[in-house]
């Protein structure tokens, strides 16, 4: 009896545990039901809203921020957008300003047109903060191409969700990452149960630098819903021992057009549009500000003071801060010109390979619109090679006088670049002894200098063309070994071009090339002949998430060809035909590949694929991985007469401080080469 009794309690057990079981997971299953429910919703609510007629539309946006520096050194000087902060004695800064916000059916564009600060020149400061006053809640992205939204359906797999109902049919939800990673964040949202209607928000995270808590207040209808009309952001920057603290507030004004009658003072002017009364410690700030500004005014002239600040302003001001930040200004009656000039010290401008060691760059970039449909673009570039000691010098001019078309006249010139070929020294008349060669390591290098004359015209989205001369002269480094042996020292080709273009699915899909060049001997001085043709087909294909397939598929070769034509050069290895370019270095090209490999070769194909992804492999590691920002998988592969086939791979990762990658290289399935290539990326966005 004693044992059936316990069997029975034994039984009795199974079923309680059984039945406690079943109704947990009945309830994790509702809950989970009623989730996904809510975030469906919300999706759907997106897409409602984005589906309602849209028309351009305008408003005002107030904002208010106030700076305060808790640690500073010398280095803060260094940080582009930094340096008025970085001057001086004061410590805590405030100031507002008001934007007009034109939004039309596919862009955004915000035109400033009052501020007042208490910093130098009336800057505002911190500006790498300011996109986060404009958030994209249900966008993929929240901040322009930054940070994965939680409230988009491509993104769910990156976060953990938990909610809670409160009363009046609203929900909260509770969103983390699932990996720690400066691409994703924190928070909670309270949302409409029965719209999916995001209402508030509350956002944690740190990207580039800066740490940050976002609040929002969304819109109450329409497709004024999709957009916060109340923003709050507080935010930490930290770096090599300066520390920062920053508070924005931003709100829309109710009337979306400038007054047209304001004060000429700006601090008037605010005043009297600003929506809600001043603190009193902010009050305070300002009246301190005032009177400073007013004493320094009306101190006596002194010529001694007048030459120092003379030199602290040319000294410091121009030329110190633009050391670290770009120079820009415009020019013109009604400032139709605008110039932009690259810092003089910028690591951003810094890279390192293998073959030319540490590189440095700097440009300079001139515009002039002198009406609504005619302009004129200049470019200049140079570069330094420290392991080569060579110096690259480029220049790109542009007119353009259809937009519509995309029809400009353009003119391109470059010289530094170096290439070696070997074939010449040997057809000398006169041996060269080995001895010879071994004393003059550069005996077949030859400095090549080029200029190109183009015209280029779309005849719809889907068809272009690009026709002009291309010319190139090449010039033995060591001419007096050259000339003592009877051979030219100088190759000089001038080639005819014309380029077809053809886009399938219009300008943001791939596109596809058809190039012929011919160079005539004895025209315009060329002693090379050649014919050339070569077709291209390059695409970046948008995937969710930030993900983004990069791919380009290519052949070319020579259907005539001069003895004397030593130099040949395919222009498919040098142009980029995407709009606004590969989004990195090293994407569509060849890093372990000389180009001797392909130049002398009378064919060649070639294929390059690069897969871009945020959290792949090194961003999911402990520790290091939440600051990589984004990663990716290169494939390259060519086939010609010299390699059959050279293939490389490669890994590479961005983080906020520099970008890195790695190739492995291989010829007739043999490892032969590796290397490892480095980027700045340090205040790239700031």
């Amino acid at each position: 009896m004693e044992t059936l009794a316990k069997h029975q309690n034994i039984v009795r057990m199974l079923l309680v545990g059984l039945s406690l079981w079943t109704t947990t997971a009945m309830q994790g299953a509702q809950k989970g039901a009623r989730r996904a429910t809510l975030l469906q919703r919300i999706y759907a609510y997106a897409a409602q809203m984005d589906a309602l007629p849209d028309s351009a539309r305008q408003h005002a946006v107030y904002t208010k921020f106030s700076l305060h520096i808790l640690k500073r050194n010398a280095i803060l000087l260094t940080i582009p957008t930094m340096w008025n902060i970085a001057r001086g004695r004061e410590r805590h800064f405030l100031g507002e300003y008001i934007d007009s916000v034109f939004v039309g059916a596919q862009s955004i564009e915000s035109r400033r047109w009052l501020t007042h600060s208490t910093m130098r020149s009336q800057q505002t400061g911190l500006t790498a903060a300011m996109k986060y006053l404009a958030p994209q809640l249900y966008g993929e992205t929240i901040f322009r191409r930054d940070i994965l939204s939680p409230f988009h359906p491509a993104n769910a797999r990156f976060y953990r969700y938990q909610i809670s109902y409160q009363h009046d049919a609203r929900a909260r939800i509770k969103f983390r990452p699932r990996v720690n990673n400066t691409q994703l964040v924190y928070g909670e949202a309270v949302a409409d149960f029965n719209s999916g209607r995001l209402i508030s928000a509350q956002l944690q995270g740190e990207y580039d630098m800066i740490r940050f808590t976002l609040r929002l207040q969304m819109g109450a209808a329409g497709r004024e819903s999709l957009q916060a009309t109340t923003v709050d952001l507080a935010c930490h920057f930290k770096f090599m021992g300066n520390s920062m603290q920053g508070t924005f507030h931003s709100t829309r004004l109710k009337d979306a057009a400038k007054p047209a009658a304001l004060p000429t003072d700006a601090q008037a002017a605010i005043a009297q549009l600003r929506p809600t009364p001043l603190q009193d410690d902010e009050q305070q700030q300002y009246a301190r500000d005032s009177m400073q500004r007013r004493q320094a005014s009306l101190q006596p002239a002194d010529s001694l003071r007048k030459t120092t600040n003379w030199w602290e302003q040319i000294g410091w001001n121009l030329i110190g801060r633009h050391m670290v930040k770009h120079l820009t200004g415009n020019f013109g009656k009604n400032n139709e010109g605008m110039v932009r000039i690259s810092p003089i010290l910028n690591p951003l401008y810094m890279g390192y390979d293998y073959r030319r060691g540490i590189t440095y760059k700097a440009h300079v970039n001139l515009t002039y619109a002198h009406s609504q449909n005619r302009s004129f673009n200049a470019q200049f570039g140079a570069g330094y090679a420290f392991n080569q000691h060579q110096l690259y010098v480029d220049a790109h001019f542009s007119y353009h006088y259809q937009p519509r078309r995309n029809g400009y006249f353009s003119i391109n010139a470059g010289s530094g670049n170096q290439i070696a070929n070997g074939e010449v020294i040997e057809q000398a008349p006169i041996p060269v002894s080995a001895a010879l060669k071994a004393g003059y390591p550069k005996l077949t290098w030859f400095k090549d200098h080029y200029a190109e004359v183009a015209h280029h015209y779309d005849f719809s989205r889907h068809w272009g063309m690009r026709a002009g001369m291309m010319f190139h002269r090449r010039t033995a480094m060591e001419k007096r070994i050259y000339l003592e042996h009877h051979l030219p020292a100088h190759f000089t080709s001038a080639a005819p071009f014309i380029e077809m273009q053809w886009r399938p699915s219009g300008y943001q899909g791939p596109i596809v090339t058809l190039d012929y060049e011919r160079a005539i001997k004895d025209f315009l001085r060329s002693n090379i002949g050649y014919e050339r043709w070569e077709s291209d087909a390059q695409w970046k294909l948008n995937l969710s998430s930030l993900q983004s397939l990069q791919m380009r598929l290519g052949a070319g070769g020579y259907t005539r060809q001069d003895r004397s034509a030593y130099f040949l050069d395919y222009a498919n290895f040098h142009e980029n035909h995407i709009p606004g370019g590969w989004n990195d270095d090293w994407s569509g090209t060849f890093e372990l590949l000389d180009a001797y490999q392909y130049n002398a070769s009378r064919w060649y194909v070639r294929t390059n694929i690069t897969y871009e992804s945020p959290l792949l492999l090194c961003s999911r590691l402990p520790m290091v991985g939440q600051f990589v920002e984004m990663e990716r998988f290169y494939f390259s592969m060519l086939s010609s007469k010299l390699c059959r086939p050279h293939l490389e791979i490669g890994y590479g990762f961005t983080t906020r401080f520099f970008s890195m990658g790695a190739f492995l290289g291989s010829e007739k399935g043999r490892i032969k080469d590796f290397s490892c290539k480095f980027g700045f990326e340090l205040f790239r966005h700031w």
